[in-house]
Parts: C-alpha cells; structure tokens; sequence
C-alpha cells in the first residue's frame, strides 16, 4: 500500500474527510499509507476490522490512547466484534498493532489547506487541551451519516465525544441534539436517568459540532442474557402527555407532511405502496385515542449505559414532542435482541414482547400492534428523507416489517 492513495474511496469515507475539513473540497480520505504527491497528512488512522468495512478508526499515535479507543465496541456491535475489538486492545496495548490492524485511512489536504482550520485544531481550540488523540466511529451509511469522534488525551483518558454535522441532514440533527441537551440541562433534576454534559455546542466553518463530556465505563449490562427495559426512563421522558385521536393529532398531520414532501423530491420504487399503507393505519386506527409526549427517537441498548445504579442515555438528535406514548418502548425491543442494524425479529414477537410492558406507561396493550407500525413508519420515513436530501442509503428491512405488519390481520 506504499505510495500513491487507492480510489475512488467507498461513500462511508466521505462524512470523514468533510468533517475534517470543515466541509471543504480541499481535504480527503484517502487508503494509503503515504500522502499523494501536493498532498499534506493531516490524520493516519488504523481501520478496524478493515478498510473495506470500516466501524472503528483509531489513532497510531498513542498506544494507550489506541486501545481506550476499542471501548466504544462494548455496546454497539455483535459479539464477535466486541471479542475482536477486546482482543485487538489487548494486543494494543502490547505493542503489536501493526499486525493486527494493517489498513490505514489518512486524511490529507491540498497545499492550499490550512491545518489549523482543521477539526483537531477546533476540537483543541474548545477544549483548551493539546496533543489530544482522535479515535472516529464510523458504520454503514445511514440517514444520520455523520462520524462520532472519540476525543482522548495520550496516557488514554477520554475527554469527550464529538459529533460533525457537515450537510444538510447531519447539520440539523448534531443541532437539534444540542439544543435538546441544553433544554434538559435547563430543566428540573432528572429522575430515572441521567444524559451528557455539553461541554461545547456551536458552528463551525460550515459545520455543526457538539462536544459531550463522557461517562465513565458505558456498558449495557445484560444479565443472564436478559435485558432490563428502562420503563421508568421511558415514562419520565414522555411526562405531560396528552390524549386525543390519531388521525386529528398534529403528529400524525406532521408526518403525512414529511412523507408527501420526501416522496415529491425523491420518489422511490414503494412511493405508492408506502403512501396506501399510512392511508390503511389512518382507516384503522384514525379514531384510536392516543396519548402524546416526547421521546427519545433512537432509545436502543447501544445509547445507554449503567454506572453503578444510574442509567445514562445519549444520542438524542432524534427526539421529538408530540408523539404516541409507547413508542420509545416500541423501538427499544424492535432493535433489542440483535444488537444488530440489518438483523430485526418478527413483528409478531415484538408484539408479543412489547404489549406486556405498556402498562408501565400506562398505554393499552392492545396499542402494540400500532404503536410497532408508527415506529416502523419513523423509520422508513427517515430513509426516505435521506433520500430527498441527496444521500444514498439503503433501508436494511423497516419498511417490508412495516409492511408485512399493516396487511396482517388486525
């Protein structure tokens, strides 16, 4: 791999290289080892588990700072990734790194690029630190498409998470997050669950950064393979709810917004399938009375932790206020089994799983079906919005549950 850069690169490099740069053109994310000829190094990062499939980007120059960076593996990914990543720290901190992470991923810049308008500059100018370590979570891309840096100090301590909004979608959401986060600063002592601090929120160039400061050791701790449902969280979230009819609510009136406009930029292979199924949950359940509140919008193992008795929540650029009660417990055991973004269970027994436990929130339980389908909705709404916006994604099985669920029998 000596030598010139290999291209082009797979579209999940890209949000890197705009985040970097401050969305310039001039900066890129190139599979190399060496900077092309007129190019500087700005960042080498090692690829985990490779270059072709990319989740973990991770600094080379802290051995320390490299395996703390493997920590972020302990909620969100299956169990052969965690085992790898533990074993991949392990042999970090050994000093054998070199064969075990051979890809490397630069980030580079043109002569006319100023280093320290970069994001390390940003991040070092906010924070007051120098000589940070940068780790960057990466994934498949999604309509939130967006890096998540890991930001350390050399001796492996993090300092903080930072999240780069550098278009359109991503700029709206690492705000709205931010905003969110202040908002519950603002308000009184939560109860049931505690969120990040923000240690900076604002524009940059043409990006929008948040920078939380960590919690300590975050794991979902799954005991004797069963997984806790955090109700009491849930239900304090959605506190101030209010009841009245789906068809009448403003979310409802907002969502069959969001599909009109999305499918008008962007129309897709199951537009119409898509727009007869929120006619037929309309039909169906228009007249149902609901209650309505906020929710989280992503409430999934992999956003949450416990540090001895507290729950931590993060990732909030999803929340939303009025929605139906229910529908964070919804999506929470919808995505909760796998751990896994392409790997869902079958309507039915989430159902089966879900109904049960709305009592807590005091919703009825014969709700889960619809409350399962609006989830499902949400979801394959964000993708179509995605999709308007220009960002290619691909959505990895809400809709054809969605739909599987809206032609089962009521």
């Amino acid at each position: 791999m000596q030598g010139r850069a290999r291209s082009p690169l797979d579209p999940v490099y890209e949000p890197l290289a705009k985040a970097w740069g401050g969305g310039s053109d001039g900066v890129a994310a190139l599979l190399a080892y060496d900077p092309p000829a007129g190019f500087q190094r700005w960042e080498t990062f090692a690829v985990l588990p490779s270059a072709s499939n990319p989740r973990l980007l991770v600094p080379v120059g802290s051995r320390r700072a490299a395996a703390a960076s493997f920590r972020q593996y302990n909620n969100a990914t299956d169990n052969w990734m965690r085992l790898r990543a533990e074993l991949t720290g392990l042999l970090t901190r050994i000093g054998v790194t070199g064969r075990v992470l051979r890809d490397r991923v630069l980030v580079v810049a043109d002569a006319g690029e100023n280093r320290e308008h970069s994001l390390r500059a940003h991040l070092e100018e906010v924070l007051g630190r120098s000589n940070l370590e940068l780790a960057v979570r990466l994934g498949p891309v999604r309509p939130n498409r967006k890096p998540v840096v890991q930001i350390l100090d050399r001796q492996g301590s993090v300092l903080g998470y930072a999240k780069v909004g550098w278009e359109p979608v991503t700029r709206r959401l690492v705000h709205h997050e931010s905003a969110v986060l202040q908002g519950m600063a603002a308000r009184a002592p939560l109860r049931h669950f505690k969120v990040p601090r923000v240690l900076h929120a604002g524009t940059w160039r043409s990006c929008e950064v948040l920078v939380v400061a960590p919690f300590a050791h975050p794991r979902w701790d799954w005991k004797g393979g069963r997984l806790h449902v955090p109700l009491a969280a849930m239900r304090e979230i959605a506190e101030g709810s209010r009841t009245e009819s789906l068809a009448a609510s403003r979310y409802w009136h907002a969502a069959r917004e969001r599909l009109a406009s999305a499918l008008v930029a962007a129309p897709a292979a199951n537009s119409s399938e898509l727009t007869e199924i929120v006619q037929l949950l309309e039909d169906r359940y228009g007249d149902r009375e609901l209650s309505f509140g906020a929710w989280h919008g992503d409430c999934i193992p992999s956003n949450m932790s416990r540090v001895g008795d507290e729950l931590c929540i993060w990732d909030w650029e999803r929340s939303a206020c009025p929605v139906p009660v229910g529908l964070d417990l919804m999506h929470f055991v919808f995505h909760a089994p796998n751990r896994s973004v392409s790997k869902f269970q079958a309507p039915g027994r989430v159902i089966d799983s879900g109904a049960p436990l709305l009592a807590a929130l005091d919703v009825d339980a014969d709700l889960a079906p619809l409350l399962l389908a609006l989830d499902l909705l949400e979801m394959s709404l964000r993708f179509c919005e995605a999709r308007a916006e220009g960002i290619e994604v691909t959505d990895y099985g809400y809709f054809d549950n969605l739909r599987d669920l809206a032609h089962a029998a009521p």
